[in-house]
């Protein structure tokens, strides 16, 4: 649930690069703090993914792929 909010706020950030006309309306959302915040935010998202991949698909992946390999 954390990391379905923490998309659906960085979104809006996203939106500069295709509507340029926008960019003055987000600056004004930013301070520093909330700047620190965002970073913060997405730091804890890459480990969050980071450990999702470790704990769910790699690991699934690499016992079929190590089984396919014995039988070959």
């Amino acid at each position: 649930e954390n990391q379905k909010n923490f998309i659906d706020n960085i979104i809006p950030f996203n939106i500069e690069g295709r509507y340029p006309e926008y960019k003055q309306m987000l600056y004004k959302a930013l301070n520093d703090t909330k700047c620190k915040e965002i970073i913060k935010e997405t730091e804890d998202f890459i480990i969050w993914t980071k450990k999702q991949l470790n704990v769910g698909f790699l690991p699934r992946f690499r016992n079929v792929l190590n089984k396919a390999c014995q039988i070959l």
